[in-house]
């Protein structure tokens, strides 16, 4: 037997950094009889190819180059990294360190906790299989499993990923971060929650530095009472915004609106949402759903003061009415519904047009309108010969509805009518009549009462006469072509 003690310096293998050296060691024993391995104790000092370790007791095996330490144990390498465990195991010939039981990786600003670490001194990559909690900047992560790259700056994290920050939180299976540029990417179905809003995504990355983030594979974000869906989105979780691209679908949930488009953007402080490209708007308050289609849609969802405005091009299609027009704004708080752009709204057989129209809705249903300028209303007499036409012209239209049916009409300012006369099976010919106030009384779509007043003149077209120039009149044109289905 061979007993050393005291204070111990120096080399106890070969003087090369390719093995490993003992700096100090307050005393250390060495039975080769009992076992090859050196027992030191009392602030250990290891070091081996730039690496240096640090703890209270040690066997060193010499002949293996392997280290089984406990106590304080420390690990550095270089000026910026530092590892330390309460146990550990570590052969010189792979590099590898087994650090066990209260685990700390530290590097520069990056400090990493956990039970079991494995840490290759020479690649300066970490990896556990056991929970871990890692924290960088203002971002804190964890896992069950996970590897850094001390020399890419990298860490990846797998199993039950969770990134934290005050302002957001990220729920993943597998996420990488790079300290450098600060960017996350989840590589897995992913969970985004930042105060009022819930983002989910196949996969994307996150800046952490600017708060922004780029989502694919078909995300979705839940904002209050709005969920947008698209191909893949833009999202500032600063300024609050989300621009979606391909397939959009929005969805306000409070207001019972649902629209499609190409691309589009939702504003979440300004509650604003904007959706381009041949949009398709459906309102389902009622059983009745109403279908809105545009160039471009952008809404306000305000709870008590609910809008939208649609354009250009605007067709509107419910299975009672339909329209077209080149602009419409909804307003929910007067339940207020206004076309601009030569609108045409039909509704039965009836065909209405003016430069202007608004209606008013109750309990989602349209109760009255209005039309202003170059007031039109046409039905058609005859469904075989389209130039058979009743009208009605004027400067406003006044309308009552009952269950989205015309009830009512009222035509004033220089009114004038035209309406097709038959005799027994024959037609005789078109009667023209004009006056200040035309009035129509509707039951279920068919005219049942009609009154003229007051100063009405009038004369009878016999049939031999009648011909478009003088049965068509101004602004007066059947235009059902244009009529949106309800589809």
């Amino acid at each position: 037997m061979v007993l050393y003690m005291g204070i111990v310096t120096g080399v106890f293998a070969q003087n090369t950094s390719k093995f490993i050296e003992i700096r100090h060691a307050d005393r250390f024993t060495f039975d080769q009889q009992q076992s090859d391995a050196k027992y030191l104790t009392g602030s250990v000092v290891f070091e081996h190819d730039g690496a240096v370790l640090t703890c209270d007791t040690a066997l060193f095996f010499e002949v293996d180059e392997r280290i089984k330490a406990s106590g304080n144990i420390r690990i550095t390498k270089g000026d910026s990294v530092s590892a330390t465990s309460n146990q550990l195991e570590y052969s010189g010939k792979t590099r590898m360190a087994r650090m066990i039981s209260k685990v700390k990786l530290i590097e520069n600003k990056l400090r990493l906790e956990t039970d079991t670490l494995d840490f290759n001194l020479k690649s300066g990559k970490a990896y556990y299989t056991h929970s871990a909690l890692s924290h960088y900047l203002d971002n804190s992560f964890i896992s069950k499993q996970g590897f850094y790259n001390s020399r890419l700056k990298k860490l990846e994290f797998l199993n039950e990923v969770i990134l934290k920050n005050v302002d957001y939180t990220i729920r993943t299976d597998t996420l990488h971060y790079y300290l450098k540029s600060e960017m996350a990417y989840f590589l897995s179905p992913s969970i985004l929650e930042q105060k009022s809003d819930f983002i989910y995504c196949s996969r994307g990355w996150y800046n952490t530095k600017t708060n922004t983030a780029k989502l694919y594979s078909g995300p979705v974000i839940h904002s209050e009472n709005r969920i947008l869906k698209s191909d893949s989105m833009y999202y500032n979780g600063i300024k609050k915004t989300a621009q979606a691209f391909g397939h959009i679908q929005l969805q306000d949930t409070l207001h019972k609106l649902f629209v499609m488009g190409h691309s589009g953007i939702m504003n979440n402080i300004s509650k604003q949402s904007k959706i381009y490209g041949k949009t398709l708007t459906y309102s389902y308050k009622n059983m009745d759903t109403l279908k809105l289609w545009s160039d471009t849609l952008k809404a306000w969802h305000h709870s008590n003061n609910f809008r939208f405005k649609a354009w250009p091009d605007v067709q509107m299609a419910q299975l009672q009415y339909q329209a077209r027009c080149d602009s419409l704004i909804y307003i929910e708080s007067d339940s207020l519904m206004q076309a601009f752009g030569k609108p045409i709204f039909w509704n039965s057989n009836m065909q209405l047009s003016s430069k202007f129209m608004n209606f008013v809705f109750y309990k989602n249903h349209i109760y009255r309108g209005y039309c202003k300028g170059e007031v039109s209303v046409v039905e058609p007499a005859d469904s075989t010969d389209a130039l058979k036409l009743n009208q009605i012209t004027g400067s406003n239209l006044f309308m009552m509805f009952v269950n989205d049916t015309l009830s009512k009409l009222t035509v004033n300012g220089k009114a004038q009518s035209l309406n097709w006369m038959r005799e027994a099976e024959a037609w005789k010919g078109a009667e023209t009549i004009q006056s200040e106030e035309y009035r129509i009384w509707l039951q279920q779509g068919q005219v049942i009462r009609v009154t003229a007043r007051p100063k009405t003149q009038g004369r009878m077209i016999p049939l031999m006469e009648c011909n478009p120039e003088n049965t068509i009149l101004k602004n007066s044109k059947w235009q059902g072509h244009l009529r949106p289905k309800f589809r």
